[in-house]
């Protein structure tokens, strides 16, 4: 029985690291192209690059700091990052650019023990007309929900910059798997 069980870990590790290295040649190839210069997460410290960078979803209570420039290809930087809150995808518009989409990631789910390991959990529940709130150095922005769908994981148009400003948030779904991503879509108020 252990045996059998040990086999469906590894062959589940072979599929979460392969879709990982998918993850990271199509990201290389979709920014290749993408002037943005994006900021380096330290992976010692879970603050954001900005002290005040944060996000507020008044109708599910959700309240968190921003981490900014989290490399998604490096397992270890992100995972990090999303244990002291929401990440902000490197190479992505930040708040105030008045341009593009900007990329905000979270767990709905995690193995890990943190304050934030569940943050995107009611991610769901937001609705068109839904006001988001992100703080950026000083000044507050205001975005309302226009969108939510459910993609493929490997589905990386949801990265697609905008020529106007955009805010994405992704978590993955159904809650308690990576088998797909949720993603919200707020316009600029």
């Amino acid at each position: 029985m252990k045996k059998k069980i040990a086999k469906i870990l590894r062959s589940r590790v072979f599929i979460v690291i392969f879709a990982a290295v998918l993850i990271v040649v199509a990201l290389s190839l979709k920014f290749g192209a993408f002037n943005h210069n994006p900021v380096k997460s330290d992976v010692s410290s879970t603050q954001s690059v900005e002290s005040d960078f944060s996000l507020l979803i008044p109708s599910i209570d959700v309240e968190a700091p921003i981490i900014q420039g989290v490399d998604p290809t490096n397992a270890d930087i992100y995972n990090k990052a999303l244990e002291g809150g929401v990440a902000h995808m490197n190479g992505t518009a930040l708040p105030g650019d008045g341009k593009g989409n900007i990329f905000i990631y979270g767990h709905s789910s995690a193995s890990i023990a943190s304050k934030y390991d569940k943050i995107f959990a009611k991610l769901n529940d937001l609705n068109n007309s839904d006001t988001i709130v992100v703080s950026y150095k000083g000044s507050n922005y205001t975005y309302e929900v226009t969108d939510k769908k459910i993609v493929e994981k490997t589905d990386m148009s949801v990265l697609d910059q905008t020529p106007s400003e955009q805010l994405t948030l992704m978590t993955c779904w159904p809650i308690g798997t990576d088998a797909q991503r949720l993603v919200v879509i707020a316009q600029k108020k």
